[in-house]
């Protein structure tokens, strides 16, 4: 899914199936996945301009993806 436009389309009919109450915890889930993709602008752009490691990539993105995870699992299903 390297694509914007793919993940907030899966984002938005997940939650037309499973309730708009879930939402948040899809558009956080797609775009965890979006990011992670190898196929991410930003990872290409990084490897083609600064020949970036994929591991320095994912160590640095993982921290903003946890948090991301973590922080919208707590408002969709603890608040």
């Amino acid at each position: 899914m390297g694509s914007s436009g793919k993940f907030i389309a899966l984002a938005v009919l997940m939650a037309q199936i499973f309730g708009v109450e879930y939402f948040l915890w899809f558009f956080a889930l797609e775009y965890s996945a979006y990011l992670c993709s190898p196929m991410h602008k930003c990872v290409v752009i990084g490897r083609g301009y600064f020949d970036t490691p994929l591991s320095m990539y994912y160590k640095a993105i993982s921290i903003w993806i946890l948090a991301l995870l973590l922080s919208s699992g707590i408002v969709t299903f603890l608040i």
